[in-house]
């Protein structure tokens, strides 16, 4: 199974667990854990994603510095 569909089962589990007769405190555990599991598995989706998008000879560019002093000198003729 992808890592989607096992956000989407997580989610149809959320949605089913309030129909259900299993005690509150079982229900809170349930929703903590899926919770937790739904962020893991979004996050590693979005890195693999995030992976895909740049090419393979990607180097990030070198840092520097954002400002640049603009130079306006008034030549007289």
């Amino acid at each position: 199974m992808s890592k989607i569909s096992y956000i989407i089962f997580l989610g149809v589990l959320v949605f089913l667990a309030p129909f259900t007769a299993f005690p509150s405190a079982w229900k809170t555990v349930f929703y903590v854990v899926a919770g937790f599991l739904i962020a893991v598995i979004g996050s590693l989706c979005r890195k693999e994603n995030r992976a895909k998008a740049l090419p393979k000879d990607f180097q990030a560019p070198a840092v520097s510095s954002s400002f640049v002093e603009n130079n306006h000198s008034i030549q007289n003729n």
